[in-house]
């Protein structure tokens, strides 16, 4: 269920309901016995490190950077083939294929008919890097490249990750977009989070900073507490906050 339930007050208030049961992600994995992995069916986008997390309560603040909705799909209604390398600093190649309309339109960012990419995955002791590009389509032809690099440390007292994207469409209009994200684990059960971004949209002529503060409490490893302020030098400011779950 997609806003099953969503109410808004203010200037533009508005309270709505919607029923419809949308399929957001559907696929099987088949694991080789050298380590390589292929995906069938509809799958988050092996782009970058936030898209990848498919699950909210393991992501670091409820709302999600502006990067992983604009430049990019965030779903793939195809295959993808991780190609396991294991060398000295490169690890995987990701290939990713389709050639058809996506299950479930309603989830993804864009109606997408075709979508190639190709990424690179790197890891040392200290850092890990994911870079790479690919292709896509959608409604009426519209026709797009991109290309991407996220880079993140992890550590006992603190976690740090940064990624950027480059979008451009078939008129050769560009748009970029940048997040450099820090979490600090300042109590056993809580962690404080900062996030800052800069999005630069050459097709509507619209730049904007956002700077987001949060706090993410764990009372217990399967749940979830999180709640975050978000700045924006254009658009509305906002509260979220957000409860979760697993199962």
């Amino acid at each position: 269920l997609s806003d099953s339930y969503k109410k808004v007050i203010g200037e533009e208030h508005f309270e709505e309901t919607h029923k419809k049961i949308h399929i957001e992600r559907l696929y099987i994995t088949y694991y080789f016995e050298n380590d390589d992995m292929l995906n069938i069916g509809k799958f988050n986008s092996e782009i970058g490190f936030w898209n990848t997390i498919p699950i909210n309560i393991l992501r670091p603040t409820t709302s999600s950077p502006h990067l992983v909705t604009n430049m990019f799909p965030k779903f793939t209604t195809g295959l993808s083939y991780k190609k396991n390398i294991n060398g000295t600093y490169l690890q995987d190649l990701i290939f990713t294929f389709q050639n058809n309309e996506d299950i479930g339109k309603s989830y993804n960012n864009f109606p997408l008919k075709k979508h190639y990419s190709l990424g690179f995955d790197f890891e040392n002791s200290y850092f890990q890097l994911r870079c790479g590009g690919g292709y896509f389509k959608y409604e009426k032809d519209n026709k797009n490249k991109y290309y991407f690099a996220a880079i993140k440390q992890e550590g006992i007292k603190f976690d740090w990750q940064a990624e950027w994207a480059l979008r451009i469409n078939d008129e050769n209009i560009y748009l970029h977009d940048f997040y450099l994200q820090n979490i600090w684990h300042t109590l056993q059960k809580f962690d404080t989070v900062f996030r800052v971004e800069k999005y630069k949209d050459d097709i509507l002529y619209f730049k904007e900073w956002n700077f987001t503060v949060g706090g993410i409490y764990k009372p217990l490893p399967n749940i979830v507490i999180k709640g975050e302020y978000e700045r924006h030098t254009v658009t509305n400011n906002r509260f979220a906050f957000s409860f979760s779950m697993m199962f």
